[in-house]
């Protein structure tokens, strides 16, 4: 383990271009809930969109327990917004499904603008590699195995996971400490701050002590 501490600057024009707010807002909410035994898995599979996900490692569980809220426009597409965990072989599943399947969570049906997103906290055993897929809100990652992670936006924080990790962000800055293999990063913009690490790859990104 070497003690690398790296921050990316990122050239300006990579941003994004700033969009103006919608003008609508999320102002229902319900719970929701799912399980799913994970003893023999390979890979724990999450499929989140619009919305803040928290990933948590728990040493000596064998399943995978997924909570959140569900925050809508109108009641007819809060029930529209699902948690699906399902074991399917080998591989646990946790899927978010909302109306847009976009990621993005804002999407129009013909009688005007709707928006829906999903707050999500999955606990997961330390020792099942994740595959994660994100739309778009911040992401945070606690004390887990080997970790892949595509995101389109928002902030991400990780710390502790015990192999490799490999991100591929669009935008939003980067925390990632105490890795204990490889990480390897595709950035599309903003700042990355690597400390207690091991080796580390740069992809389409710019590191600089």
């Amino acid at each position: 383990m070497l003690p690398f501490s790296w921050i990316a600057a990122v050239p300006m024009l990579l941003a994004p271009t700033p969009t103006r707010a919608p003008a609508y807002t999320l102002d229902v909410a319900a719970p929701r809930s799912g399980s799913a035994n994970a003893a023999g898995a390979t890979t724990v599979r999450i499929s989140a969109r619009a919305g803040y996900l928290h990933i948590q490692g728990r040493p000596g569980i064998t399943e995978v327990r997924a909570q959140g809220t569900a925050h809508a426009s109108n009641n007819d597409v809060l029930k529209q917004v699902q948690l699906v965990v399902k074991r399917t072989g080998d591989v646990v599943e946790v899927t978010v499904v909302t109306p847009d399947q976009s990621g993005g969570g804002w999407f129009t049906n013909g009688f005007g603008n709707n928006s829906a997103s999903l707050d999500l906290t999955v606990e997961v055993p330390t020792t099942i590699p994740l595959d994660v897929e994100d739309g778009s809100g911040d992401t945070i990652i606690r004390g887990t195995g080997t970790v892949k992670l595509n995101d389109g936006s928002g902030n991400i924080d990780i710390d502790g996971v015990i192999g490799d990790l490999s991100v591929d962000d669009g935008s939003g800055d980067i925390t990632a400490r105490n890795v204990r293999g490889k990480v390897t990063l595709t950035d599309g913009s903003g700042n990355v701050k690597l400390s207690n690490v091991g080796s580390v790859i740069s992809g389409a990104m710019d590191l600089a002590t």
